[in-house]
């Protein structure tokens, strides 16, 4: 997420994918889910973040996306998004 506005000089176009205030304070909204115990609405929010906009993830990162997943017993087929479309070598 970082790297997409970084690319629009966190300054998303008005009404772009990218202009939304939970994307804009991803990052934020993640964390406050993880510290409130919230784990699984941190990881619904977090693959929100990379299928919404769409952003490019690395292989790395969608490994993680998918170890996290199986320990929060998400269905495997909730990740076929971003498998399918976003994941690209690392």
């Amino acid at each position: 997420m970082d790297e997409a506005l970084a690319e629009v000089g966190y300054r998303p176009q008005s009404g772009s994918s990218l202009d939304q205030v939970f994307l804009l304070d991803g990052a934020g909204v993640v964390n406050d889910y993880i510290e409130h115990g919230e784990l699984g609405l941190a990881l619904d929010h977090l693959l929100y973040m990379v299928e919404e906009p769409p952003l490019l993830i690395s292989r790395s990162t969608f490994e993680h996306i998918e170890a996290a997943s199986v320990v929060l017993g998400v269905q495997p087929a909730r990740l076929d998004n971003i498998r399918a479309r976003f994941a690209r070598p690392s």
